[in-house]
């Protein structure tokens, strides 16, 4: 991602190296002096001069749109490549997490059937006890 930001770093620079040349030379031709005309005005190089001033505004309106363009490309495919890194991120998480509710959910199966075993074992041998001891002292009282 970091070598795709670069990239996209890069080109802009190179765009805005190449608009900075266009404000230049629009504004070299604005400043162009005028002067009192004496003599006969060559109305061909003044149309000449127009000519490429049209033909920089055209080029410079050209570059815009097209970096405008190629911008929203940049930013649309970044987007969507974010997107996608963010999903598999989550997605693994998810999976890490959901693996370690099932593996805690299996171990506190695993304990719970545990001690339900041991309270069985627990009370059906306290139940002996008991009744050995009620035979007992049944037999006595019958002594009695």
């Amino acid at each position: 991602m970091e070598t795709r930001a670069d990239k996209s770093d890069n080109r802009l620079d190179g765009c805005d190296n190449t608009l900075d040349d266009h404000e230049r030379r629009i504004k070299m031709l604005e400043s162009m002096e005028t002067g009192a005309v004496t003599g006969d005005v060559d109305t061909a190089a003044i149309l000449k001069i127009v000519n490429q001033v049209k033909a920089e505004l055209s080029m410079v309106r050209s570059d815009l749109s097209s970096f405008s363009l190629k911008t929203t490309q940049d930013l649309e495919a970044l987007r969507l490549e974010l997107r996608g890194y963010t999903d598999k991120e989550t997605g693994d998480l998810k999976r890490i997490l959901m693996k370690k509710i099932d593996d805690v959910s299996e171990q506190l199966k695993f304990e719970h059937e545990r001690l339900r075993a041991e309270f069985e074992t627990f009370k059906n041998k306290e139940h002996r006890d008991l009744e050995a001891r009620v035979s007992a002292l049944e037999k006595k009282f019958l002594k009695l």
